[in-house]
């Protein structure tokens, strides 16, 4: 991995803003020798060397910095969370989580907070107006994610929500090599920066869902190899997955209520021997029903604490943006994945999603981090 500008010679480093003895002091002021910290990377080339290694410690004490002052003096909540992002262009963004609420409305992640930032200075940096519509250039390289938790103590601290994931999801501004960086103790208390890659967070990021052509039934199924051994533990049969899929497009096309986006969606659950639907409803284009929370909440309100889903379906159409290839609405919905996790799916959910050839199945664990443990405390200070 290098952190820096592309040059007719390779790369150049990262000039950091900022005087050098504030860049030093930061070390001094948690007492740390980068020489001193391990590193643990998903993949060699992601491996940093000497400079780039010390540069990203720095950047995740900034990080830290931030979120302790805003559990201080800002957030509302007890946690703090910041990102230090860092764009292809070599510059750095700060951003920490801002809550009003304990509602997701009105609250917004460190990441997202130092997206945005860095969004907003791109847009500053860009020429005058003009008729021609161009590409922004605008890739994120890396998170540097702390919290205010002691640090390397929280391994929590790169650990996105459900929300933050479904943003990183987007192909636009990020790609699969994107690099999530923390510090982290190991069990001897060694401090180490820890490197991984998006796609070891959205192993199926690229992945496309489209409404299938023809009769369900004689669609091949195609599963995973994880998939293959859930579906033996449960007694869940290709003839009830081809079911659920049937049932669901007829739903599909039955649903006149997401005309003002053009993207029609129906999610449905098979949870407690039965299945329960939801189809997508636009309100305007912004906003509208998520058809999986729709269809969950509908198994909730029948089985109540007890509910447990054994499969998810999603049939829809990603829609493109015009001539972009980088953009596009999903229908997989990562956030909502998450969201049913901790308490009424598990990793082992079959999800079932269709496109025109075939029906894929694979388990919830395969679209989201292995170790997806959203569990920090929110209560309001």
């Amino acid at each position: 991995m290098r952190i820096g500008n592309i040059t007719p010679y390779g790369y150049s480093p990262v000039r950091f803003r900022g005087n050098s003895q504030q860049e030093h002091s930061i070390l001094e002021k948690y007492g740390i020798n980068p020489d001193e910290v391990g590193v643990i990377a998903s993949s060699k080339d992601i491996y940093p060397g000497c400079k780039e290694k010390q540069a990203l410690i720095k950047k995740i004490l900034e990080a830290h910095d931030l979120a302790v002052k805003n559990n201080t003096y800002g957030n509302i909540t007890n946690r703090g969370f910041a990102t230090n992002l860092c764009l292809e262009d070599g510059t750095w963004h700060l951003g920490t989580n801002f809550s009003n609420t304990r509602s997701e409305l009105s609250c917004i992640c460190g990441e997202r907070a130092a997206l945005i930032d860095a969004y907003n200075e791109t847009l500053k940096k860009q020429p005058e107006i003009s008729l021609a519509k161009k590409d922004l250039n605008f890739k994120v390289k890396i998170m540097a994610m702390s919290s205010n938790k002691p640090l390397g103590e929280d391994h929590d601290a790169a650990c996105p929500c459900a929300e933050c994931l479904s943003w990183f999801d987007a192909p636009r501004y990020f790609s699969d090599d994107t690099v999530i960086a923390t510090l982290q103790n190991d069990k001897n208390g060694r401090l180490n920066l820890v490197l991984s890659k998006l796609t070891d967070y959205l192993p199926q990021r690229p992945e496309m869902v489209v409404s299938p052509k023809g009769p369900t039934s004689k669609l091949p199924v195609i599963m995973s190899d994880k998939a293959k051994i859930v579906a033996y533990d449960k007694d869940i049969s290709l003839d009830k997955i081809k079911d659920q899929v049937s049932r669901t497009v007829d739903k599909y096309d039955d649903n006149k209520f997401a005309e003002i986006s053009g993207q029609n969606i129906t999610a449905s659950v098979a949870a407690n021997r039965g299945y329960y639907f939801g189809s997508k409803v636009d309100f305007t284009k912004r906003w509208y029903i998520e058809p999986l929370e729709y269809a969950v909440g509908k198994a909730i309100e029948d089985n109540g604490e007890g509910t447990h889903i054994d499969t998810v379906c999603y049939v829809g159409d990603e829609i493109k943006a015009p001539n972009s290839p980088l953009s596009s609405d999903r229908v997989i919905n990562i956030k909502t994945l998450g969201e049913i996790m901790p308490k009424f799916a598990d990793k082992d959910t079959l999800v079932i999603s269709t496109r025109n050839d075939a029906i894929d199945v694979k388990t919830i664990g395969e679209y989201m981090p292995d170790e997806f443990r959203f569990k920090q405390d929110y209560d309001v200070k």
